[in-house]
């Protein structure tokens, strides 16, 4: 078992605050602490224990299941450290604001994570390697948007409560005794933790083949609704050349018809963390295909020409 006790002080020595705003909290933090678990591939169960008088103390409880990696022991050790400097935030800044490390995709920090795992593992480590890597994986975690999101909404939440001044956390053993040097943070950093927007960075999908479901034959700035990656998305038809034709009636539109483009997306997350596109553009329609016939638009010929002709001054030099 693993335990961290996380004490939200409050002002006049209250030992009540706000059940809507404490539940609310303690629900993003419930997916927050299972979020930094499935990055770090651990299986665990969660328990909050009875609140403790001194200001409101709540003790958090992780216990392994049975088909977690046993290779992985001093993570679960650490755990609660590392839950602990992802809710506290008490890695330097300048380490959080890493831009090498921001710019990675999902696939290099989970990539960077497993490799501070494993390093973790080693039995020639010091106890201050150890600890080095841990605020490293701190950091690397503290880099992923849904643990950002979750940190935000739960302290944007107990910003609501007035009493809050302080949040502090420190590692527990079977005993109820600290086992770590107590992490605070102040009310004042509280709004450093709260992210301006949940959106993650759009992300441009060059030659999209977008299944269109309800295309839009009048004019107007209705959206287009259309199938991409096995979702049903609605989205915003920017290449004027292609509405226009539409307009016209130069194409027509059946099941299956579907159109290569280039497509630009803006996902958020939904209240449970999941992926949902909030608005998505289309660009550059360069082919409309029947499912038996292709039609190269306007645009789609101009392109080509383009290509070909970097293709031609490339082999010239």
């Amino acid at each position: 078992m693993n335990s961290l006790e996380l004490h939200y002080h409050l002002d006049d020595n209250s030992h009540s605050m706000n059940a809507v705003v404490k539940n609310k909290a303690e629900a993003e933090l419930l997916k927050l602490l299972f979020e930094v678990a499935h990055i770090l591939d651990l299986e665990l169960d969660i328990e909050f224990e009875a609140l403790k008088q001194g200001g409101i103390k709540d003790v958090i409880k992780f216990f392994k299941k049975k088909k977690t990696k046993k290779k992985f022991e001093k993570l679960l050790i650490y755990f609660g450290g590392i839950v602990s400097g992802v809710i506290i935030n008490v890695v330097a800044d300048n380490l959080n604001k890493d831009k090498e490390l921001e710019e990675l995709n999902k696939v290099e920090k989970k990539l960077n994570i497993q490799k501070l795992k494993n390093d973790l593992e080693k039995d020639s480590l010091t106890k201050q390697q150890e600890t080095v890597i841990i605020d490293k994986i701190v950091v690397n975690i503290n880099q992923t948007h849904k643990v950002q999101v979750f940190k935000s909404r739960f302290y944007k939440t107990i910003l609501k409560e007035s009493k809050v001044y302080q949040i502090s956390s420190v590692e527990l053993d079977d005993n109820y005794n600290p086992t770590s040097i107590e992490k605070t943070i102040e009310r004042g950093k509280f709004e450093k933790q709260i992210l301006e927007t949940e959106d993650l960075k759009p992300v441009t999908i060059e030659d999209a083949n977008i299944e269109i479901v309800s295309p839009v034959l009048s004019h107007g700035n209705m959206k287009w609704k259309g199938i991409y990656n096995a979702k049903v998305f609605s989205f915003d038809l920017v290449d004027s050349d292609f509405k226009n034709s539409v307009l016209n009636r130069q194409y027509s539109f059946s099941n299956g018809t579907s159109i290569k483009c280039r497509l630009e997306i803006t996902s958020t997350l939904d209240e449970n963390g999941e992926e949902l596109i909030k608005e998505a553009k289309v660009f550059e329609v360069q082919e409309v295909s029947d499912g038996k016939e292709t039609h190269i638009t306007k645009k789609g010929r101009h392109l080509r020409e383009i290509k070909n002709q970097i293709k031609i001054d490339f082999k010239k030099e």
